[in-house]
């Protein structure tokens, strides 16, 4: 694995061409720990689990052990975060998990962004791109909020930005995804995705092969896939490569 320093400045320099051409270059992004940091909201619901009464005279040690991490220590289970933190009480434990499932879905608003995004993202935009952000949220649960978020944090959004959600929750998410790109790659000139999942790039690679693919290496869900060794790594997006 290498990281690419470059690839942020050849998107944008490569938009900026597509756009004197006479083109409408399309840039995917996913959103949870592709341009968000889902690792906050997870670091937030617990902090305020542990700030619970009954749970800091359970487990006094857990609130502090919190305070000491940062968002990039967060892991993408939460029983993984347990186990970081040392939680080991079965009830405790469970309570944690009971907290995190009932308030994750629904508390997106809260997010904190991978450092850089927001410029980068806006920095396409300007040049002339359009913005897909293509994301496992549900349209249903999270749709208000994520649009909310997106604004808040300064994200492009209305003309040349697309929000794209699965309808259902129960949908599957790498399916969902496929057939979006399927159907985007169809109408749209795609030069460029982003995701933090080693399936998606990959699916995303051999659906638009002749489109930069970029893994954004954070936390994922596991999948044992590695992405494809012509797929650029980036950690987030501070790289000053795409800086005018």
């Amino acid at each position: 694995m290498v990281y690419s320093s470059e690839i942020l400045g050849i998107i944008i320099t490569e938009t900026a061409n597509r756009i004197r051409l006479g083109e409408t270059p399309h840039v995917i992004f996913d959103l949870d720990d592709t341009i968000f940091d889902a690792g906050s909201r997870t670091r937030h619901i617990l902090t305020s689990f542990a700030e619970r009464p009954d749970i800091k005279k359970a487990n006094p040690e857990l609130l502090q052990r919190l305070a000491m991490l940062t968002n990039d220590d967060m892991r993408y289970r939460v029983e993984d975060n347990l186990d970081l933190l040392g939680v080991t009480d079965p009830r405790i434990r469970s309570e944690a998990t009971k907290a995190w499932w009932d308030r994750f879905f629904l508390m997106c608003e809260i997010d904190e962004v991978v450092p850089g995004a927001p410029d980068f993202v806006n920095a396409l935009h300007s040049e002339g791109a359009t913005i897909v952000y293509l994301t496992g949220r549900d349209r249903i649960r999270m749709g208000s909020a994520t649009h909310a978020s997106l604004v808040k944090q300064g994200f492009p959004h209305g003309e040349r930005a697309k929000l794209i959600l699965k309808p259902e929750s129960s949908m599957c998410d790498f399916r969902f995804k496929r057939e979006e790109v399927f159907g985007l790659a169809g109408t749209d000139l795609i030069l460029a995705a982003f995701d933090n999942e080693p399936r998606h790039v990959n699916m995303m690679k051999e659906t638009i092969p002749e489109a930069h693919v970029v893994f954004v290496d954070r936390r994922h869900a596991g999948h044992p896939e590695t992405p494809i060794k012509s797929i650029a790594w980036i950690k987030d997006f501070r790289q000053l490569a795409f800086t005018k």
